[in-house]
């Protein structure tokens, strides 16, 4: 996916993590973080071929995007459906902060280097 030309970037946000911070979280039958994940998303990191890198590049999103949103917002209300390294994925959310920013989406890219997870995110408006 490309970021979508139809939309004007209104602000970024990057964030790196380490993956090994997220290794206990692999291990555990429910969600251990349920402000931060949403249930969906827990369980897609389940199936993961490596939930840790999965979650924490979830962790990274949620992060990344308060930076640029620079409001709080419930981070398991932006939810991250798939990761692909060096490709922008829309993240879907649901929060009406987003909406009264003018955010109509938000494309994450992610950059996996040995042991950890960088995102870069951008909030765009349409024009």
């Amino acid at each position: 996916m490309n970021c979508d030309s139809s939309c004007k970037i209104v602000a970024c946000g990057i964030d790196t993590e380490s993956i090994s911070r997220f290794l206990p979280f692999c291990r555990q039958s429910i969600n251990p973080m349920p402000m931060v994940y949403s249930s969906y998303e827990y369980r897609l990191s389940l199936h993961h071929k490596n939930p840790a890198v999965f979650l924490c590049a979830a962790f990274c999103c949620k992060e990344a995007v308060f930076k640029a949103l620079q409001k709080p917002y419930n981070f398991n209300t932006c939810v991250l459906g798939e990761i692909t390294e060096n490709k922008y994925h829309q993240l879907q959310v649901s929060d009406p902060v987003f909406k009264e920013a003018n955010i109509d989406k938000i494309f994450a890219r992610l950059f996996l280097a040995p042991g950890e997870c960088s995102v870069c995110v951008l909030l765009a408006c349409k024009h």
